[in-house]
């Protein structure tokens, strides 16, 4: 399978493969995959199948290939922008920097979101958007959201539906949303 893991993640179905080594693979095969991760993350994460596993290595990956991979898309390019900021605007991408939100420590979190915070007002114009701003609203609390100003349309963080699931990605018990077809991102529906 490492001889073909980038292939696999790109693949209808070759992405759950990579997925279910990252869920419950050796540490020593979560690293590798991680490692064909790295030096692609933006890619990857912009990805419709692809962006699936970017967010396994997020969750499953081994501590130093999760900072790793987490620097990366934090880190200011030679243009002046991060690939954070610029997969927030992602449909796809987007997915990836709510699972970092939700497993990163403290301090890496609090980094994360001033680095979006900026960003929300043009986050409100992209339908996707509106569920990372709904993540970030919740990790900064209640007296922290009223500052960026939520629009009626987004309603509080906590009435806001959770379609991470609706159609995008397996259940833990290995079945899969949308009659076993491969995910659709949940955006089939906007």
């Amino acid at each position: 399978l490492h001889k073909f893991t980038t292939n696999l993640v790109q693949d209808q179905y070759g992405n759950y493969v990579i997925q279910h080594v990252m869920e419950r693979g050796q540490p020593q095969d979560r690293s590798r995959v991680c490692a064909c991760i790295r030096g692609h993350v933006l890619q990857f994460s912009k990805h419709k199948f692809a962006s699936n596993v970017v967010e396994k290595c997020i969750a499953y990956g081994e501590p130093e290939d999760r900072k790793a991979l987490i620097d990366e898309i934090v880190a200011v390019r030679r243009d002046g922008v991060t690939n954070l900021v610029v997969m927030t605007k992602d449909q796809y991408a987007n997915y990836v920097v709510q699972k970092m939100l939700d497993v990163v420590d403290e301090h890496q979190r609090d980094m994360i979101l001033a680095k979006i915070q900026p960003h929300i007002p043009t986050l409100r114009k992209f339908t996707y958007g509106k569920h990372l701003i709904s993540k970030v609203e919740k990790y900064m609390g209640v007296e922290e959201s009223s500052k960026l100003s939520v629009s009626p349309e987004l309603g509080s963080p906590e009435h806001q539906p959770t379609p991470r699931n609706s159609g995008r990605t397996a259940t833990s018990s290995g079945s899969t949303s949308g009659g076993g077809y491969p995910r659709s991102h949940g955006h089939s529906s906007k």
